[in-house]
């Protein structure tokens, strides 16, 4: 569906170019990359409308920002600050990294993810730093016998998290000796439950029962 996109015939291109700004120090209102990166996920992540909707007002705000009014950027940037930066969410995420990098190794993904992820790949390579000090622990060991059938939910286009683990923990409920059923939002955003209402019976239906659906959901965009 073709929309009115303020970003212009290239969005992608407009959107690089807004984050080569940004990494040389010449961003909008001199935002920095890293900002801006979290920004731009963050509010694909968490939708306030509908796909159409949240892509166009987050076109707006950037290219707003291009022409020199930051103040839809500034709000975005704020918001994701918000959401996504404090204490508990860090306590979380460095103590459910177990396997975290060297410095060395933080730095020779600098350079690999910035090359296969040009976007977004050194903010995330970099952000793996804030971890490095956090106490180490073992992994666990995966289940052996799990008595529990599981319902997964994911989402294909997951901005905050991608849609690899669910394929990932299928496995290991497999190998378990378990089964599992799959609950997948094709949209765009962090929870299928919570952005579709597809995804909404299948799974009050397991929590009232503990019985999964016959078949895996899939739930349109």
């Amino acid at each position: 569906m073709a929309v009115n996109c303020a970003l212009g015939p290239d969005p992608k291109g407009a959107v690089d170019a807004l984050l080569s700004s940004a990494r040389s120090g010449n961003g909008p209102g001199g935002v920095s990359v890293a900002a801006l990166t979290d920004a731009i996920v963050t509010a694909l992540g968490f939708p306030s409308g509908d796909g159409v909707g949240t892509t166009q007002a987050l076109a707006n705000a950037l290219a707003s920002a291009r022409s020199g009014d930051t103040n839809l950027l500034t709000s975005l940037i704020n918001q994701a600050q918000a959401s996504r930066n404090t204490d508990g969410q860090f306590i979380n995420t460095c103590s459910d990294a177990l396997n975290r990098p060297t410095p060395d190794r933080v730095r020779e993904l600098v350079v690999a993810w910035g090359k296969l992820y040009p976007q977004f790949g050194t903010v995330g390579a970099l952000n793996l730093v804030k971890c490095l000090n956090w106490p180490s622990s073992s992994a666990p060991q995966p289940p052996k016998n799990l008595k529990i059938s599981a319902l997964l939910l994911g989402v294909q286009h997951d901005p905050i998290i991608g849609e690899e683990g669910v394929a990932a923990t299928a496995a290991t409920i497999i190998n378990a000796g378990s089964a599992s059923k799959r609950v997948m939002w094709q949209g765009i955003g962090h929870g299928a439950s919570i952005y579709s209402s597809c995804a909404v019976p299948p799974v009050i239906g397991y929590l009232d029962s503990g019985k999964l659906p016959d078949t895996d959901t899939y739930c349109p965009a």
